[in-house]
């Protein structure tokens, strides 16, 4: 996850958000795709997902506050 303090930021503005812990993970392909769900706490003006990959795709990144 990235996030900012601006309200209108610009590329340099995010920064990684730091102590995002991994609480659950099915990586099982025969039952659907894989599903990694991680906890962040923080107060920022926007928020973002972010994932660089090699190989294979994202399907969705959801956020609930």
């Amino acid at each position: 996850m990235q996030a900012t303090l601006a309200s209108e930021p610009i590329s340099s503005d995010w920064f990684n958000v730091a102590d995002t812990s991994q609480v659950y993970r099915q990586s099982d392909t025969r039952t659907g795709p894989s599903v990694d769900i991680f906890n962040f706490t923080g107060n920022f003006v926007w928020v973002k997902g972010y994932i660089q990959i090699e190989e294979g795709s994202v399907t969705a990144i959801q956020y609930n506050h």
